[in-house]
């Protein structure tokens, strides 16, 4: 097949290699700037312990809230013929394309202590900004979005043919979410998952306006590679390393498996 294409067919070839010696150069560069002593510095500092086993936890619990709220709303949008809804759908995915600074703005405006929300919630005592909660929100408000596109996606691949019959023996919306729906469309669920996990254990420029960096708080790895590199970038670049090939590259490379799976299947 290579060989048909002839030239264009090198030229693709080229364009390949060039994009993933991009990627290796990028890489490499971080790994030559991590050096024993950073890291010997990193694990030693309770406050870079601290801000992994939040990004952590956080990332476990934004994952759990995007699966509960994007599940039934991506069946809803691959199912319904309401043009209406299919316009109005178009809002779900506009934190895709907000800048981070726009996104913080606009949580701090609509959760923010002066908010509507943000006065209610302060009557129980309560203040999302600046809060273990404000990171979770950031995560799930930035990740949502590619949660819902996936698995929507993968819900619109199960053949109509297996609904219609479903309900002719009688099977509610309910029973054909979680017995047809959910079984048939697992790949793309646990793709999209990975993918909202990937969205926000990167997630920075939302998560400092409207969470903060406070240490042992609501700072993450993200962040905390920032307060670093104002101080010593090795250990920034050692963190950075970390983060690399503690967060993202096993569920990178998770995604890719799941992807592999889903088209043989």
């Amino acid at each position: 097949a290579a060989r048909k294409m002839g030239g264009f067919g090198h030229f693709l070839r080229a364009a390949a290699l060039l994009n993933i010696g991009c990627m290796a150069f990028v890489i490499v560069a971080l790994l030559r700037k991590t050096t024993p002593s950073g890291l010997n510095a990193l694990f030693t500092s309770t406050d870079t312990l601290v801000s992994i086993e939040l990004s952590l936890v956080s990332v476990v619990f934004s994952a759990a809230l995007v699966l509960l709220i994007g599940t039934p709303v991506a069946y809803y949008l691959a199912k319904t013929q309401n043009r209406t809804i299919h316009v109005l759908s178009n809002f779900i995915y506009l934190p895709m394309v907000f800048p981070p600074a726009v996104t913080g703005l606009a949580l701090l405006s609509a959760f923010g202590r002066n908010s509507f929300v943000g006065r209610q919630l302060e009557l129980f005592n309560f203040m999302l900004p600046f809060s273990f909660a404000g990171v979770v929100l950031v995560q799930v408000f930035v990740s949502l979005p590619f949660f819902i596109q996936i698995v929507s996606n993968g819900f619109m691949t199960v053949d109509n043919s297996i609904d219609e019959a479903a309900r002719l023996y009688g099977a509610d919306e309910r029973q054909l979410l979680t017995q047809i729906y959910i079984p048939m469309a697992r790949p793309a669920i646990y793709s999209g998952i990975i993918m909202s996990m990937l969205r926000a254990a990167g997630e920075f420029g939302a998560t400092i306006m409207f969470a903060g960096n406070l240490a042992g708080k609501t700072q993450t790895v993200t962040t905390r590679i920032y307060s670093l590199f104002q101080q010593d970038i090795s250990q920034a670049a050692a963190l950075a390393a970390v983060q690399l090939f503690v967060f993202i590259l096993p569920l990178f490379i998770l995604r890719l498996q799941f992807n592999a799976q889903e088209r043989y299947v």
